[in-house]
């Protein structure tokens, strides 16, 4: 007969986290006529420990999704993130520096940015670890 452990993890004894991320649209290829991908920049983590007096008896998850509502009312709050324009004003342009798709920059960032918040017994990372491709 095979040993096996069984784990389970109960929201009460785990720790959470709160993952901050700033999340763009990267230019991923001129395939299919051009596709983008989402780049999440890890902003701020922070880890609501289960063994901490303030997180016993399953406060943890509790603190940590307050947290994360006083972030989204902060963030909210705060100037509007920048445009993004590629990896500058020379990216989309031709060699006479008119706009041109066929000039995009691959990994370039495009738009308006934001934010995303992720509640998580995971500590965050930022994402992708590689660059996607078409294939």
């Amino acid at each position: 007969m095979n040993k096996v452990r069984r784990y389970i993890d109960t929201p009460e004894l785990m720790n959470w986290y709160v993952n901050i991320y700033k999340v763009d649209r990267a230019y991923g290829g001129p395939e299919e006529g051009g596709w983008y991908y989402d780049v999440g920049e890890l902003v701020e983590t922070k880890c609501f420990c289960s063994a901490e007096p303030s997180n016993k008896g399953g406060m943890a998850h509790t603190n940590a999704v307050a947290y994360s509502e006083q972030v989204e009312q902060e963030l909210k709050e705060t100037e509007k993130l920048p445009y993004n324009m590629g990896y500058g004003p020379h990216d989309g342009c031709d060699n006479d520096g008119n706009g041109n798709d066929d000039y995009l920059i691959t990994g370039g960032k495009w738009g308006e940015g934001s934010y995303r918040i992720d509640v998580s017994p995971v500590e965050g990372a930022s994402y992708p670890t590689e660059r996607p491709y078409w294939e």
